[in-house]
């Protein structure tokens, strides 16, 4: 939402990407054989729910996927949790006008840091939260290592407007809005002599995705680029997961959103080679590993099944089926299911002819 109370267009293809992942997320989370029963969605800063044309913002859109599943919830005895805070009092008055209260809303007005350690510290099961970029001018280091970065059970989602804030850090750009960004990217050690080198802003992002892997101890860190030509605007939603199964969804719901439009998906880098490249460097590899060797390279399992037919008919990989496991029409077991059987049913073997 900008200075006038609209959500822009940029915004809106963040909403909607956090409408389609909070869907997954929470329909996933409601099952009852996932190990949580506490599952809570935090917002830091929820805004107005609404921008004054009445489009819907992340605290709206939270609230009707909520509302679609909570029965499911209850009826698998499971716990949710929306977590709402605006520190602006004209905003968060507008906030409770625009979602209405339930059960399972928890509305406050409070400091961000305050606000996220207060929640932290009495939160249990798995949470997701979701953070805009200049609410980073209520955040210090402290709240992110302590209760963000530093958690094996949190997902977090990251709007930053990567366009501007390279140009910042290079001084090609100077806006006092920006600066408690790039506080934020100091603190993930992304200084402006690491910056001084890069020649896009494209380069930035995935400096800015390695930092972030760092940071959080995973390798399940992916973005999305939203840029709009017409107007120099480049914007890039992290998606930080700890969980391979969170970070599938999260892939899923990005090959969904690669339609043409104003705005595009960027590729970080060729996850094709990058795969394959894992394959030649380990030499031998079972299902399992492979499907999170994907994963990690940004790949689903219709990709990988793809990519390994193309290995295996050129020659550069040989398949060995396990004991226990006939392999079928030359079948490539690489899908979640087959990677929480903890009994692997093919190894893969580089050829490389």
């Amino acid at each position: 939402m900008d200075t006038r109370n609209i959500i822009t267009e940029h915004s809106k293809i963040k909403l909607e990407i956090y409408k389609k992942y909070l869907k997954a997320y929470l329909s996933i989370m409601a099952l009852p054989n996932v190990p949580y029963q506490h599952i809570s969605v935090i917002d830091p800063f929820a805004g107005m729910g609404k921008d004054d044309k009445g489009t819907e913002g992340s605290a709206s859109i939270a609230k009707s996927v909520f509302d679609e599943l909570y029965p499911v919830f209850i009826s698998n005895g499971k716990i949710p949790h929306l977590f709402l805070n605006e520190l602006d009092i004209n905003r968060f008055a507008k906030l409770k006008e625009n979602v209405s209260s339930a059960e399972y809303i928890n509305f406050s007005s409070d400091d961000a840091n305050k606000f996220i350690s207060n929640t932290a510290n009495g939160l249990m099961g798995h949470a997701l939260y979701f953070i805009d970029p200049f609410g980073y001018t209520q955040l210090d280091k402290t709240t992110y290592d302590s209760y963000l970065f530093g958690k094996n059970n949190t997902d977090i989602l990251i709007f930053i407007p990567v366009y501007h804030i390279y140009r910042f850090l290079r001084k090609e750009e100077n806006s006092e809005q920006l600066k408690p960004i790039a506080e934020f990217l100091k603190d993930i050690d992304i200084s402006e002599s690491s910056v001084k080198n890069l020649k896009t802003y494209r380069e930035f992002t995935n400096v800015v995705a390695d930092a972030l892997k760092e940071k959080s101890n995973t390798h399940f860190v992916y973005y999305k680029i939203l840029d709009n030509e017409t107007s120099n605007s480049h914007y890039a939603l992290f998606y930080i997961s700890k969980n391979v199964l969170g970070a599938q969804k999260f892939l899923e719901i990005m090959d969904q959103m690669k339609q043409p439009s104003l705005f595009y998906n960027i590729i970080s880098e060729p996850e094709h080679f990058r795969f394959e490249n894992g394959l030649k460097q380990n030499q031998v590899l079972n299902n399992r590993q492979i499907y999170l060797g994907g994963i990690v390279c940004g790949l689903l399992p219709k990709d990988i099944r793809k990519i390994l037919k193309s290995l295996e008919e050129e020659g550069k990989i040989f398949v060995k089926s396990l004991t226990g496991y006939e392999r079928k029409r030359k079948a490539f077991p690489v899908d979640y299911s087959d990677y929480i059987n903890k009994q692997p049913k093919i190894e893969v073997f580089w050829v490389g002819k």
